[in-house]
């Protein structure tokens, strides 16, 4: 049986927040006990580090690196282990999208889709641009939202299309458009640029239909990059602090782009990677496992300037409980560890 979502109750917010909860919560219903779902996501994780690592070295060759581990692990991986709870258009349709810190530009399924298309969500109905009095087309004859290569102008239709293809063989077919989502913690709204999904099947891996789509909070670079849609960059914050819950908890918690309640943690500059420039990269000096001193040799991180840092995965099981707070104005990142326990 699917997991009931009318239990899911959202925590205290600032405004500009919305809840955030582990997929966990979402997904148990599909294993036999807790300790067969934490296994099979202690093996995506695995998968999912070994694809990163290797991508890096053959980026020409991702389905294949991708075929081997699937041989290897007998798993895919996801983008993330967590999703926030947002209201679209006027209708305010309720779409859980996960949360992505490496992309620039935020998607959901839109119907009407392709003929057959859209993958069947578990949860929550998909969101009809057609019934939404609030939404706009990007005209990408008459607007120059659609001016970077990875967009495409169909002359006929006027729309903005792009194609999406992830790390672990994931796609979407999409084009721009503009819409008002409301933030659950205050109501407080905001209209952004999305990408409105018509095609989800298409790829060699396929989406989890416990989410809609994709919110995107990737590094932005310049006023001229697409990294402009990620949604911070579009609400005009220089500061967004995401709590990532653990996997049993029902009441969820948030991302916020304002202060969060947490005053303590260790900081580390944020670093530019040219090879991966939407990532967030920190320089990593030690690891400690139960205050023991694990010995890397530090030239493991360091890199050259296109490439050094150690890049910071939101979308790994293991951050579960862990506040961050990502200040661009002072390139700063903040782990408080256990913040949201």
């Amino acid at each position: 049986m699917a997991y009931d979502t009318s239990n899911l109750k959202d925590p205290p917010m600032s405004p500009n927040s919305v809840s955030v909860y582990h997929l966990d919560l979402l997904e148990k219903s599909k294993f036999k006990d807790y300790d067969s779902l934490f296994t099979h996501r202690l093996a995506q994780d695995q998968a999912r580090a070994t694809f990163l690592s290797r991508g890096k070295s053959s980026v020409s060759n991702l389905s294949g690196i991708y075929d081997q581990i699937l041989k290897a692990t007998h798993v895919t991986y996801y983008q993330g282990h967590y999703v926030a709870l947002f209201m679209l258009g006027s209708e305010r349709v309720r779409n859980f999208l996960l949360i992505d810190t490496g992309n620039y530009l935020s998607w959901w399924q839109c119907e009407p889709c392709s003929p057959n298309k859209c993958y069947k969500q578990a949860f929550n109905a998909i969101y009809k641009y057609t019934e939404s009095s609030t939404y706009k087309k990007l005209d990408c004859v008459a607007e120059s939202g659609c001016l970077n290569s990875v967009f495409q102008c169909n002359i006929d239709s006027r729309l903005c299309f792009y194609t999406q293809t992830y790390d672990n063989g994931e796609k979407t077919i999409a084009f721009l458009a503009t819409d008002i989502i409301t933030f659950v913690g205050d109501n407080t709204q905001a209209r952004i640029t999305f990408g409105c999904g018509v095609n989800q099947v298409s790829g060699y891996g396929q989406f989890a239909n416990t989410y809609s789509g994709i919110i995107a909070l990737g590094k932005r670079l310049s006023s001229r990059n697409p990294g402009i849609y990620s949604l911070h960059s579009q609400l005009g914050s220089n500061l967004f602090e995401l709590c990532l819950p653990t996997a049993e908890a029902a009441t969820g918690s948030f991302l916020t782009f304002n202060k969060a309640p947490w005053v303590y943690g260790t900081e580390a500059k944020i670093l530019k990677n040219r090879q991966e420039p939407h990532y967030y990269y920190v320089n990593l000096y030690k690891i400690f496992i139960n205050d023991r001193e694990v010995p890397v040799d530090p030239t493991w991180w360091n890199g050259q300037k296109e490439d050094h840092g150690a890049f910071v995965d939101t979308g790994t099981h293991q951050l579960q409980g862990t506040g961050l707070t990502f200040d661009m104005k002072n390139n700063v990142l903040t782990f408080s560890v256990d913040a949201c326990d």
